[in-house]
């Protein structure tokens, strides 16, 4: 059919230019989409830039007025007058409000007030001259609108209007109607000046919330003009500002608003953007209008055959204005001399398509038959018939051999690609038939649309029989039937794999099966079938009963152990505590505490250990992930923990044992009276040796009338104890130290304050002070119980308290307290 329409001429022709054309097409896409890259992304950058700009400095424009507005309405609620016609106390304070608002917003052009009675007062600054035009309308003005010469209404009346109503005007009528403060349309101001305004319009209420008038604050749109236009310098472009009803307000390429009127009549218009003389402005707005375009979004648009970048933003400063900005950006002076370059090298590939189209055509009749085998081949290409091909055969023209080689190339390479595909299809196959997993899939209905060997082999029947059964039927009870149908129903409502145990009786042994669905979806996520997996983990299941028996003799062993070694340091403990009351153990049992603690903490953190791998071993058996290596390692780690638990056990015994046989001087402390001054005296004389080579002082402040029924020896331990500790903490490295031991009676309490002037105890180590074996100077020998049997003593033998309080390098300070009889 193609040969009797077609020519072979057009037949070889069309495919070759197509080709040309398709790379002179790629390469004009590549240096257009290159250029528009780059100047849409120098053009957003601007443009973002001038809207933010424009955007901050209308905010402040704008934002300014509304509240100097608020500040203003409270001045006037408390001095106004309604039953006065007479502005004159208004008059003094606006003006004295203006001048103080002016040296920091020298943006406002006017500031008025108009009440309900049509009475109007208001000041105009003059930039040129520096001062202010007083605009007055009440009894004094015989309520005439004059504007005069200055400041005061002795000057001189530059104009003066009748028939002047503020209450028909449109920045006091929005007030009144909403009563809300807000801004209003861009007009007139019918003064002298007849210059184009927008006001802030604040409402001003009684103290019983009535309506008495509006404030304007006037803004002159001529600083919005000067500001675009400096911005205009920058960009070289076009921006303007318009109006809800699309009415020119500002532009950058006007000296003010004036240009933008339509006639200078009696009561002058502004200029609609549709009817604007710039070309620019008038077809933007064709544009905006006519497209659906997004708020603060960059556009490309055409003017005069001219590119253009152009932006579009919504003013949301305040929701009754409504402005629009648009600037319009030409894209010729983002890029200078780019585009003309770009615009050259798409000329040159034009010239060079074009040669080689010629060359193509006249060459046709050479090349006939290799083409037509080319399109033999390519058709049996697109037949699918990858094996049939033509002999390749080397052709003189470039185009064409290559075209040549290409479509072999190509031929070869799908080929190597389907081949690729079928062995990779054969190798899935071999390995799903020959892993040792059960591999099964199943359609949505719960058939069986295919299994793999050993699922055959556990099942003893074969695939044909089973292939079209229904799953259900695989099972030899009821109940593995049903549980198995509720976690098919669940991966088919979750489209999530799901995964349960499953044991059963083979060959009169129990075995146990890891059993996986995975739901297959296509691309609209619909589930087209369901593949499972049973994985053998009897092996697994095993190991692990077998690990628990392990882990609860050892735990058990271990508990046994520590509970022994426990109740006999405690044993220990409570011996060295008593012969600590009547002796200092000094170097004797220097670190002891740190060497049972070190062998015992180890043994804990271990046997914490072993509980841990056994768990999550555990855990990984019951998942079906534990591999072989894991369960090695496991061991090896098992092996190894309990060594060093048997170690350290071992040696926390040889300590306790070693501890036991420190021997100390004990001395039986019975109940008597004795004098509480005296036996402190007493004490102090009897530890001179510790301290009679240094300048240190004990001072001793107490009542000799003091007589108690009390234990001696337990004070003598208390005292004793807390002397030896200042002397060695407190005052190593010292030669003058001060001890200070106050005694007295307060109501039936014996209180004892007993500081020294040391090093002081650091904040963090202040609450362990009291805790057994606590030091912080264990180097030397020390055994950490000294403050502890005190606490000991006063708290259980006394039945009293203690506390400590210190400040670093200044004072330590022991207080403690306990009844007497």
């Amino acid at each position: 059919m193609i040969k009797s329409k077609f020519s072979i001429k057009s037949i070889i022709f069309i495919p070759i230019i197509s080709v040309l054309l398709s790379i002179l097409i790629i390469f004009f896409i590549f240096i257009r989409s290159n250029y528009n890259w780059i100047s849409n992304e120098e053009g957003t950058k601007l443009a973002t830039l001038l809207n933010e700009n424009i955007q901050n400095h209308l905010e402040k424009l704008l934002l300014d007025p509304q509240f100097i507005g608020s500040i203003l309405s409270q001045n006037i609620n408390t001095l106004y007058d309604e039953n006065n016609d007479n502005l004159s106390l208004l008059e003094k304070n606006l003006l004295t409000f203006y001048t103080k608002i002016l040296k920091k917003d020298n943006q406002i052009n006017a500031i008025s007030f108009g009440n309900e009675k049509g009475n109007y007062i208001g000041f105009r600054y003059n930039k040129t001259s520096n001062s202010f035009s007083l605009m007055l309308k009440d009894i004094r003005t015989n309520y005439n609108l004059n504007i005069y010469d200055n400041s005061t209404i002795k000057s001189k009346i530059n104009a003066s209007y009748k028939n002047y109503d503020p209450r028909i005007r449109p920045w006091y009528l929005p007030v009144k109607e909403s009563l809300k403060q807000k801004w209003s349309d861009v007009y007139v101001n019918q003064d002298e000046i007849e210059s184009y305004t927008i006001s802030s319009l604040t409402p001003v209420f009684d103290h019983k919330n009535n309506f008495l008038g509006s404030i304007s604050i006037d803004i002159n749109l001529n600083e919005i003009d000067k500001f675009l236009n400096n911005n205009l310098k920058k960009s070289m472009g076009t921006i303007y500002i318009a109006d809800k009803n699309w009415n020119l307000i500002s532009n950058s390429n006007d000296a003010s608003m004036s240009n933008n009127l339509k006639t200078k009549s009696t009561l002058p218009k502004l200029t609609l953007v549709s009817e604007s003389d710039n070309i620019l402005i008038k077809n933007s707005y064709t544009f905006l209008k006519s497209n659906d375009i997004k708020n603060k979004k960059i556009y490309k648009i055409n003017i005069n055959n001219n590119p253009y970048f152009i932006l579009y933003n919504d003013l949301d400063i305040l929701s009754n204005l409504k402005w629009k900005v648009v600037i319009i950006i030409p894209e010729k002076n983002l890029l200078g001399s780019l585009k003309n370059k770009t615009n050259y090298s798409i000329i040159a590939m034009l010239v060079i398509f074009f040669i080689g189209s010629l060359a193509t055509y006249f060459l046709l009749i050479k090349v006939t038959n290799p083409i037509l085998k080319s399109s033999e081949l390519a058709t049996n290409i697109a037949d699918g018939n990858w094996h049939l091909s033509t002999d390749f055969k080397e052709n003189n023209i470039l185009e064409i051999n290559e075209l040549n080689i290409a479509l072999h190339s190509m031929t070869k390479k799908l080929k190597k690609s389907f081949d690729d595909i079928t062995t990779s299809k054969n190798k899935y196959r071999y390995l799903v038939e020959n892993i040792d997993n059960m591999i099964y899939s199943m359609s949505v209905e719960g058939i069986m649309l295919a299994i793999n060997k050993p699922f055959e082999k556990i099942l003893k029947r074969d695939r044909k029989e089973v292939i079209g059964t229904h799953y259900k039927t695989l099972f030899d009870k009821y109940d593995d039937a049903l549980k198995m149908e509720a976690f098919f129903n669940k991966a088919l409502d979750t489209k999530k794999m799901t995964s349960y145990n499953y044991d059963f009786i083979d060959e009169n042994t129990r075995k146990f099966v890891r059993i996986s669905l995975i739901p297959i979806l296509d691309d609209e996520k619909n589930i087209i079938m369901v593949i499972g997996s049973n994985y053998d983990i009897t092996k697994l299941i095993n190991t692990q009963l077998k690990l628990e028996e392990l882990h609860k003799n050892e735990k058990d062993k271990l508990e046994k152990m520590l509970d022994d070694k426990t109740k006999e340091l405690e044993t220990t403990m409570k011996e060295l505590l008593e012969k600590e009351k009547l002796a200092s153990l000094g170097s004797l049992v220097s670190g002891v505490a740190h060497e049972i603690n070190t062998p015992l903490g180890v043994s804990i953190t271990t046997a914490s250990f072993i509980e841990d791998i056994i768990t999550k071993n555990k855990k990984l058996t019951n998942s079906g992930k534990l591999s072989k290596s894991s369960f090695f390692q496991f061991l090896n780690n098992l092996d190894e923990s309990i060594k060093i638990l048997s170690i350290n056990l071992l040696k926390a015994a040889e300590l306790v044992n070693s501890f036991k046989k420190i021997s100390v001087n004990q001395s039986h402390d019975e109940k008597t009276n004795f004098d509480l001054c005296k036996y402190t005296h007493e004490i102090v004389l009897s530890l001179k040796h510790e301290y009679k080579n240094t300048n240190h002082k004990i001072n001793i402040d107490c009542d000799s009338s003091i007589i108690i029924n009390s234990f001696p020896g337990a004070f003598s331990q208390i005292l004793t104890n807390l002397i030896i500790n200042t002397l060695k903490h407190g005052f190593s490295n010292k030669t003058n130290g001060n001890i200070n031991i106050k005694i007295y009676k307060e109501n039936h309490n014996i209180i004892i304050s007993y500081s020294d002037d040391g090093y002081g105890i650091e904040k963090k180590v202040l609450p362990k002070i009291f805790n057994p074996f606590f030091t912080t100077n264990r180097n030397t020998g020390n055994s950490g119980l000294g403050l502890n049997i005190v606490y000991n003593i006063v708290t259980g033998k006394l039945k009293g308290k203690i506390n400590c309080t210190s400040i670093p390098n200044k004072k330590t300070t022991f207080t403690i307290e306990f009844p007497f009889e």
